[in-house]
């Protein structure tokens, strides 16, 4: 029969009780100094669950430890769990497993390891599935591009608290000085030292605990050279005596935390090149050496600086997790300051380091260089190839300052919220799904999410319902999350002649209005210029005007069509995408958490994206054709031109510019005639003639003055 609650408790350290059916308390299986373990009642009355929130410590390490049975916690027998069948797959005893993550704290994969006969141990990778029920055994070793260090995200954070971080040769000697309340890191083995992992020893005291044996000493000289130009300080102590010998060897053999620290505090620190001991005997100092600061920084620090030749800005962009972050020269200061101890340092050699780095005369680009490649897409787990259709790993030679909020997933899935809004959202009104519609949104976020030149469609995307509620603003947010609201901006179209509006768009990636008015735009010509890949020139309050084209895209949702006021003829046209969206959410079926479990999906929706993104390219730029958009756009042409509207409602263009023509006089009269019916406001009689070219007539003298290529539809 099972214990109680209570039972437990009594085998236990400083219980804390949270209610009658669960307790934290210290966790018996590591050096617990603040209690980590949480014992509750099961979903199954009558057991009891451990949670030991180190991640490290098993139900079966801790029920050993207490002296219990399975059946003290009402299991008959141990559990199945993904380490029982994993060993019963790969036919060989289960030791133990190590999980890695990256910087993020995102789980990336596993090493396994296994006990062969002989009591030699294999090493296996692989990658368990959100349950943490099933291991998928990975084919070969990791790769190079997902090796990262173990225990990544602790070791982040505690450096950047300043405190020391330990370096040693295996997981399971992090796992051991983890148990004694100390953060350790290592690669994974002697021979699995990369350079890429230097930058995480940035501004680090390391403390290497070498094991005892050739291979440690390698790997010693190689940590070192590497962590040279990043961190302050560093020793290196070994504390076994046994052959190959490690820290784990040292605490089995009956050492404590104490005596490792005596043993650490024997060997002085090793200073950076930028660091030296001055003062006197009595009051030694830490001092810096301003010049090898800067070289240093220089030499290991990936930034750049985006200047323009005919403005005043001045913009600092540095490397960081694969995409060059914007900062300010303060920020660089700090960079500087990371590499130095705490306390030690005046503002003036952060200074002076500062303006090495921004004028040194190296790294200077301009906007035209700056996410330049349309054929690279940056997502958090590389660079996706748009030509090669293949993922490639970060690389700072590639200036790119956008990295999607989202990863290239190995595995393929049906996003199924998201393809269930989509679904609902293309729907025709009547039930069903408009294919050409779903086609031509995919391509739209394809185009948007990517690095493409969007001037190269020469659109903008307009979603448009007279009902409202059908969806529209929630589409925009999915593609604004992806992108990161960093790289959007809101300006409406009437506000797109306005050039301190136009000063905001500089270096986004994307236009979006999530509620555009249907005010009168009087001014079209830079809607145009943007859409186009026309220079437009900008100004930023206090600095000077400077000129620049717009890559990005522009997208839109409204209730009602804007008009263009302006005589810009079907120009304007020809730039408006399109969609009209005819499926109304009733309010008591939408769903308020809609877009958080929408981007859950984001990985998937990102693949899905790409297929659309393929298609447009594939077929030259081009969107599918929405049959359903073509009566609406005939409208909103109609309705923003009261000529093409006459020209539709009561002539004939016939194309025939020898027999067909209509005298100019009688044409004009019938038009001004016509708009007064119609309660709109006719064109300037200067004006009519440019206009009717424009909607395909010609104009010219038989005999008088006339239109050519139109008749009557009607005799009026």
């Amino acid at each position: 029969m099972a214990l109680s609650l209570r039972e437990i408790a009594i085998r236990l350290e400083k219980v804390q009780w949270r209610g009658g059916h669960s307790f934290q308390c210290i966790c018996p299986c590591h050096d617990d100094r603040k209690p980590s373990l949480t014992v509750s009642d099961g979903d199954i009355p009558g057991k009891i669950v451990f949670r030991c929130h180190t991640g490290v410590c098993t139900t079966r390490d801790i029920i050993q430890e207490l002296g219990l049975t399975w059946a003290d916690i009402g299991e008959e027998q141990e559990p199945t769990t993904w380490q029982t069948r994993l060993s019963e797959f790969i036919k060989l005893p289960f030791v133990d497993a190590y999980h890695y993550k990256n910087e993020r704290g995102e789980y990336l994969y596993s090493k396994i390891r296994f006990r062969e006969p002989d009591g030699t141990k294999t090493i296996r990778y692989g990658v368990l599935d959100q349950q943490k029920s099933i291991m998928r055994i990975k084919s070969g070793l990791v790769s190079k591009e997902d090796h990262v260090l173990y225990n990544l995200p602790k070791t982040i954070e505690t450096i950047k608290a300043g405190y020391p971080i330990y370096f040693v040769e295996g997981e399971k000697d992090v796992e051991t000085l983890r148990r004694l309340g100390i953060t350790a890191t290592t690669c994974g083995g002697s021979g699995d030292w990369r350079a890429e992992f230097a930058p995480y020893f940035t501004g680090a005291k390391v403390i290497i605990l070498q094991d005892n044996d050739e291979a440690g000493e390698k790997l010693t000289k190689k940590i070192i050279q590497g962590i040279r130009h990043y961190a302050h300080s560093h020793k290196v102590i070994i504390p076994s005596k046994k052959e190959h010998g490690d820290i784990t060897d040292y605490i089995e053999a009956g050492n404590s935390v104490d005596n490792l620290n005596e043993l650490i505090k024997s060997e002085p620190y090793i200073l950076a090149p930028w660091l030296y001991t001055g003062g006197t005997e009595n009051n030694p100092k830490i001092l810096i050496n301003e010049d090898l600061l800067a070289e240093s920084l220089l030499k290991t620090m990936d930034y750049i600086i985006l200047r323009e030749r005919d403005s005043q800005r001045e913009e600092v962009y540095i490397y960081n997790y694969g995409v060059y972050q914007q900062h300010s020269k303060n920020e660089l200061k700090s960079v500087a300051r990371q590499r130095i101890p705490f306390g030690i340092g005046k503002d003036d050699v952060f200074n002076k380091a500062a303006n090495l780095l921004m004028y040194s005369g190296r790294n200077i680009h301009g906007l035209r260089e700056i996410d330049a490649n349309e054929w690279i897409i940056n997502v958090k787990n590389g660079l996706y190839d748009v030509k090669e259709k293949r993922l490639l790993p970060h690389d700072p030679k590639v200036l790119s300052t956008i990295q999607l909020n989202c990863s290239y997933p190995d595995m393929i899935h049906e996003p199924k919220v998201f393809m269930k809004f989509m679904r609902e959202f293309c729907d025709d009104g009547e039930g069903n799904v408009d294919q050409e519609m779903m086609d031509l949104l995919q391509e739209w976020m394809g185009a948007a999410i990517s690095n493409l030149k969007m001037w190269r469609l020469k659109v903008a995307l307009i979603l448009c319902s007279l009902l409202g509620n059908t969806g529209k603003s929630v589409l925009l947010k999915v593609i604004t999350s992806l992108l990161g609201e960093q790289n959007v901006i809101n300006v409406p179209l009437q506000r797109m002649s306005d050039r301190f509006a136009l000063g905001d768009i500089y270096g986004k990636r994307i236009i979006s209005s999530g509620d555009q008015t249907a005010a009168d735009i009087e001014d079209s010509s830079v809607f145009k210029q943007l859409t186009g890949g026309d220079e437009v020139r900008v100004e930023m309050k206090g600095k000077m005007s400077f000129s620049f084209v717009f890559n990005g895209a522009i997208q839109i949702a409204c209730n009602d069509l804007p008009s263009f006021k302006d005589d810009k003829g079907d120009h304007v046209f020809d730039r408006l995408l399109l969609v009209p969206c005819r499926n109304h959410i009733p309010k008591e079926q939408q769903d308020k958490a809609l877009i958080d479990k929408i981007l859950e999906e984001r990985d998937q929706i990102f693949r899905w994206a790409l297929v659309g993104l393929h298609r447009l390219i594939d077929n030259g730029f081009k969107f599918t054709r929405m049959s359903a958009a073509e009566e609406p756009m005939e409208e909103f042409r109609n309705r923003n031109d009261s000529l093409r509207a006459f020209l539709h409602d009561k002539c004939v263009k016939t194309g025939d510019f020898r027999s067909d023509r209509i005298k100019k006089t009688e044409f004009e009269n019938r038009y001004v005639g016509y708009c007064l019916i119609e309660g709109r406001t006719p064109l300037n009689k200067d004006n009519i003639r440019a206009r009717a070219e424009k909607n395909g007539l010609r104009y010219g003298k038989v005999g008088e003055y006339c239109y050519k290529g139109v008749r009557w539809k009607v005799l009026l």
